[in-house]
């Protein structure tokens, strides 16, 4: 069983990105943008950490988890049914380590952001092993 989730090089750059946006918006507005801080940090929680692929060799399926604000969807395709998996490759995500990994199946696409580069390589090549 593999198991993507979301590179730690991110979740680094994720808390710093709203500790610095808290502090500005914060003194900016006497206060009140340091609310934002608690609705980032919901978010990362409730929305990031929870949208993963994992993928069983036996049953030559693998379930999408989609993380939402107040429930976690479930997607099962099977292998045969995917037709490419891309990974995408952003500037800032070349400079700390992190892409986007992309399952397209004639129907949808599956997009898990912000997983490791080599984790995600390692997730292409089993993956399209398995195939």
């Amino acid at each position: 069983m593999s198991n993507v989730g979301v590179s730690r090089a991110y979740t680094f750059f994720f808390w710093l990105n709203a500790i610095v946006w808290s502090l500005l918006l914060g003194t900016a507005t006497a206060g009140v943008g340091f609310l934002l801080l608690p609705v980032l940090a919901w978010y990362k929680v409730a929305v990031i950490n929870r949208t993963k692929i994992l993928f069983e060799n036996e049953t030559k399926r693998f379930v999408f988890q989609r993380g939402r604000w107040f429930v976690k969807d479930d997607d099962v395709v099977p292998v045969k049914a995917v037709d490419n998996v891309k990974l995408n490759r952003s500037i800032t995500g070349k400079i700390f380590g992190w892409c986007d990994i992309q399952v397209e199946t004639r129907s949808e696409t599956y997009r898990i952001k912000y997983v490791a580069t080599a984790a995600a390589e390692q997730f292409r090549e089993a993956f399209l092993a398995m195939a």
